[in-house]
């Protein structure tokens, strides 16, 4: 993802979404979303688990807004639950399923290589308004789609006009900033592993415990393991 701002600020932000297991939550299918923000360096790293409703899973929906159970975790910090999920960083809106208030699809499309292969891409555009504390933004999208891509949105360029900061009195001057943003797929793939862990056990935690419930029921007690 690559930003460039009004007030000079321009930065590479390489991020990468993965899908997780599900699970059943008051009767409705969810599933667990991983977004993790890192600099190219590396030196930087947030990261974002989320459960969202599979029917939110989809260009147009709003899995953010709806997730029902939310986990942080910054660079190497422990994971934490985060109970005020309305505060979330508004630049995780941009790589989630837009919400647009108006869209059209063009009759144009546009072919991009993921890959080595080429992937044929319908062209979408809209406007979108979305409200955070403190901060109105209003974003001009374009997208390259395809359904094989996860969440469908193969390439995003975005047009954005930060409003903030306001004073009551409706004469007063806001803070206006404006940018673009420009989100690219460079690759997909399978057997991803997490970074946020949400107090699940590790693969050697899970052997550690196997191999103990197997000593235990050997003499009913536990039995030491070799370093």
């Amino acid at each position: 993802m690559s930003e460039a701002w009004s007030d000079g600020t321009k930065r590479e932000i390489d991020v990468t979404l993965k899908a997780f297991g599900g699970e059943s939550v008051d009767g409705t299918e969810c599933t667990w979303i991983e977004i993790v923000f890192q600099t190219p360096d590396k030196k930087t790293r947030r990261a974002y688990e989320f459960l969202a409703p599979n029917d939110c899973l989809k260009t147009g929906a709003d899995p953010l807004r709806k997730a029902v159970d939310v986990w942080v975790r910054k660079d190497d910090d422990q994971s934490r639950r985060d109970m005020s999920w309305d505060d979330f960083l508004p630049r995780l809106f941009l790589v989630c399923p837009p919400r647009m208030d108006k869209q059209d699809l063009l009759d144009e499309t546009e072919t991009m290589m993921l890959g080595g292969d080429e992937l044929k891409c319908n062209i979408v555009t809209g406007v979108g308004t979305q409200k955070f504390p403190g901060e109105t933004t209003t974003t001009k999208y374009r997208l390259a789609t395809n359904d094989a891509i996860p969440f469908g949105v193969a390439r995003a360029t975005l047009s954005l006009q930060c409003i903030g900061k306001c004073d009551p009195d409706p004469n007063a001057q806001c803070n206006l900033t404006t940018g673009t943003v420009v989100f690219v797929v460079t690759a997909i793939g399978k057997n991803a592993k997490p970074v946020v862990q949400l107090g699940r056990p590790t693969a050697d935690e899970q052997l550690d415990a196997r191999e103990t419930s197997s000593a235990s029921e050997l003499n009913g007690k536990s039995t030491p393991r070799s370093p």
